[in-house]
């Protein structure tokens, strides 16, 4: 389950350092505020699970999912892959890969 906490926190990461590119790039303050708070969330959340507090996990699933739907849009209404495009795929793989895992190891500790 460690793996879960782990791919969460560089998930955090790489959502940070795309604000950063926002704001470098696009000088967009808002996209940075939103990108720092939510991986910042993200990261406290995955910490939270490091240290055994089970139900932290499913905050990480919540922000991922409510920013994966972000992503979807603007990548709806851009068409460009670069970055809602990548960040949505990113999100997806994050996402299933923890589900995956997730249910992987309920699986066993019923058994």
């Amino acid at each position: 389950m460690k793996k879960i906490a782990i791919a969460y926190i560089i998930y955090a990461l790489l959502i940070a350092l795309g604000g950063v590119a926002a704001l470098l790039v696009a000088k967009s303050t808002i996209s940075f505020i939103l990108s720092i708070t939510t991986a910042s969330f993200i990261f406290l959340l995955s910490v939270l699970f490091l240290n055994r507090e089970p139900w932290s996990i499913y905050g990480c699933y919540l922000l991922n999912i409510l920013l994966a739907s972000v992503f979807f849009m603007r990548f709806k209404v851009t068409e460009k892959f670069m970055p809602a495009g990548m960040l949505l795929l990113i999100s997806l793989i994050v996402l299933v890969l923890s589900l995956r895992t997730h249910y992987q190891y309920n699986q066993k500790k019923v058994y």
